[in-house]
């Protein structure tokens, strides 16, 4: 059985695009417009400053990696107070054909690289809210060398274009993007989630089953069966950790699988029994109930260009 995170990321198509190793002369800064989703970067070299809008910024270091989560407007500089200019506009002017960017002028004052994460649906991107608008991972805290690595590995890719580059880039990043989670969630007591919960083994069992069968009519007893857990003990640990009761997190579970098929024009009948529905009719009441649309009129609306739900 798979693990809450890994079941997670295989329910959702999770697009990763890393950008060009980025050079900076001198003092230089910028301010980058709101974003989709995620954004990740690391420093190759030198010091930098980054901020989200509205909040103290932290200093990076040479190996430190950054994750950006609330698609805030957020900024980077040389120095807290460096004057900032358009990063879009800054950037969209290209580089060389390797795709390296240099800005400002003078000596070399720090290197990076960095990307995104794009899911396929904002509902899915969603399931990720609890985490900070900015996390930071310093380069001590990776004791085992992993996200060095992968950073070794991030650089060779960008400075040759060779066969299979963009599937090399987009799996590093991805690989990336579990180690920042995974070493976040040990330091830091990320208070009640699903994420929290996937530290318990218990209730880690319990929401892979739930993630990878939400077909089947599971009860509080039949979960706890399966991890050999009196029901009131499951009942008030997974409420612990994850923050609400088992049932409806699995509701809300379905609920998610629904709105992302629906979207994608899957037929209801289909839809209501793969998700744990007995008929159309009793999913859509249910639907209803969490969304205040019927799931046709939802999929009606969620396809028709430039009306979203």
């Amino acid at each position: 059985m798979s693990d809450p995170l890994s079941s997670f990321f295989r329910a959702v198509t999770i697009q990763s695009v890393v950008s060009a190793q980025v050079t900076v002369r001198g003092d230089w800064g910028a301010r980058y417009p709101a974003y989709r989703h995620l954004k990740f970067g690391s420093l190759l070299s030198g010091e930098r400053w980054i901020g989200v809008e509205g909040e103290s910024p932290i200093r990076m270091h040479a190996g430190d990696f950054y994750l950006l989560t609330d698609g805030r407007p957020y900024y980077v500089a040389s120095a807290p107070d460096t004057p900032l200019v358009d990063g879009a506009a800054a950037f969209g002017k290209g580089g060389d054909p390797s795709g390296a960017l240099e800005v400002g002028s003078g000596a070399i004052s720090s290197m990076a690289i960095g990307g995104r994460f794009t899911f396929s649906d904002d509902d899915m991107a969603g399931q990720l809210r609890f985490l900070p608008a900015l996390i930071h991972i310093r380069a001590s805290e990776d004791t085992q060398g992993r996200l060095a690595n992968l950073l070794a590995m991030l650089k060779e890719e960008t400075q040759h274009a060779a066969p299979g580059v963009t599937f090399a880039l987009a799996n590093v990043a991805n690989l990336i993007l579990v180690r920042i989670l995974r070493i976040y969630t040990v330091r830091v007591d990320i208070g009640p989630s699903w994420l929290c919960g996937s530290l318990d083994p218990a209730i880690s069992a319990v929401l892979s089953l739930m993630h990878q069968k939400p077909q089947m009519r599971w009860t509080v007893q039949t979960l706890a069966n399966h991890v050999g857990l009196s029901r009131s003990t499951l009942a008030d640990r997974f409420q612990q950790k994850v923050g609400q009761a088992p049932i409806a997190y699995l509701t809300q579970w379905r609920m998610l699988l629904a709105r992302v098929a629906l979207r994608q024009g899957q037929p209801i009948a289909t839809l209501a029994s793969e998700i744990g529905f007995g008929s159309a009719a009793a999913f859509g009441l249910a639907f209803k109930r969490e969304t205040g649309l019927s799931p046709g009129c939802y999929r009606h609306r969620a396809t028709r260009p430039n009306h979203p739900v």
